[in-house]
């Protein structure tokens, strides 16, 4: 069986960025709206974080019914009209970011996966092996990236 290459940082960059093209007038349109009304989101959601901790734990069976009763169609219609559009600006301006973090993943998984080649892989026990030591690899870096990103990014289980 033959193993794909990981691909290049520049590859794996151009290719979120082409993902995320679509995107764009609506989220600067509303953005500029909430501006010009002296509107600044981050600092009033910040201040009522009680309210937004109650809010969905006493909407949560709402929100719960509301989800679960919109048709597979219309989720798709308003994700290809709505969501669709706003996703690719955004990408082209934060790819340095994106490379940021994407090298140090790219970097681990090279080292990972010469790390296993070394590895016998004859015997289930020898196999299973190789698998925990991709796992336990991948699983040491989410566990560095939360570290370093803090409470923004979930913690690993």
């Amino acid at each position: 069986m033959k193993r794909r290459p990981i691909p290049p940082l520049s590859v794996v960059a151009s290719n979120w960025v082409m993902a995320m093209q679509e995107c764009g007038p609506k989220y600067t349109a509303g953005t500029a709206a909430a501006v010009a009304a002296g509107i600044n989101p981050g600092q009033l959601a910040a201040a009522n974080q009680a309210g937004y901790l109650a809010g969905v734990q006493q909407n949560v069976q709402k929100w719960a019914t509301k989800v679960a009763a919109v048709p597979p169609a219309n989720w798709a219609a308003l994700c290809a009209k709505l969501g669709a559009q706003n996703i690719g600006p955004g990408a082209a301006a934060k790819v340095q970011k994106y490379q940021n973090g994407m090298q140090i993943v790219l970097q681990t998984m090279t080292t990972l996966k010469a790390q296993i080649a070394a590895m016998p892989k004859n015997t289930y026990a020898a196999r299973k092996a190789r698998m925990n030591a991709w796992a336990d690899g991948l699983h040491a870096l989410r566990t560095a990236a939360q570290q370093l990103a803090g409470p923004m990014m979930p913690a690993a289980q």
